[in-house]
């Protein structure tokens, strides 16, 4: 690319007339001519010949530590001022922070035990107990498609108990490039579990919650006993 560029610099007015090295930095590239470069003032972008810069990431550290973060790893980082502004202006989709924090410490139980089925039950019976589930529709508004895993049992439909959480999961799996818009969609609830149910038809076999954060999965056949117990 830096030959090309030095050699026909016309065709390429979206490079500074600098020493290119002292410009960016090269990070990766991909099969469409499309590099993710490190920029002088900090951020990460995709530059391509002929199109406006997209952004990547605020810095390659805040890209590698967004991955931890999305696949529910420890997040060393400080709390940005921005992020401390932003903090409290959650998304309205988002339940209250002690609802997350406490299916976060029902799925740490599930994985201390992983043979014991009370925990699940119990983790379960608080996700099903949620306002409503988040999804990220790979439809449209007017036929939406749950995004879905292709798992061992089968295929299993991702719901997420904020739209912050589908956000950075649509992110960290590709499905959307980072700072674009997630279609999202919100399915109250207990009407969402007769929803989810009707992909039984389509082969769907179960559900998974918050995935990859969480990702504790429920087979389809136990939806109707959480629905007569949130009923209870």
């Amino acid at each position: 690319m830096d030959q090309e560029i030095e050699a026909n610099p016309e065709s390429h007015p979206e490079w500074e007339e600098v020493v290119l090295s002292d410009a960016y930095t090269q990070l990766m590239t991909d099969d469409a001519g499309g590099y993710v470069i490190a920029t002088a003032p900090g951020p990460l972008v995709i530059r391509r010949s002929g199109a406006d810069d997209q952004h990547f990431a605020r810095s390659l550290a805040d890209w590698v530590w967004d991955r931890v973060a999305a696949f529910g790893g420890r997040d060393p980082r400080p709390v940005r001022r921005e992020d401390e502004s932003s903090a409290s202006t959650s998304d309205p989709l988002d339940p209250h922070p002690d609802v997350l924090a406490e299916l976060d410490r029902l799925n740490d139980a599930c994985r201390a035990a992983p043979g014991d089925t009370d925990p699940q039950v119990e983790l379960w019976t608080a996700v099903t107990a949620l306002d409503h589930w988040v999804i990220i529709n790979r439809g449209t508004p007017e036929a939406p498609r749950p995004y879905s895993l292709a798992g061992q049992p089968g295929a299993m439909l991702c719901v997420y108990s904020s739209a912050t959480r589908a956000k950075a999961a649509a992110y960290a799996s590709g499905l959307v490039p980072d700072g674009d818009p997630v279609p999202l969609l919100a399915v109250p609830l207990p009407a969402a579990l007769d929803w989810v149910m009707s992909f039984g038809e389509h082969g769907v076999v179960g559900v998974t919650i918050d995935h990859p954060r969480l990702g504790a999965w429920c087979p389809l056949a136990n939806l109707p006993r959480l629905r007569q117990l949130r009923e209870q």
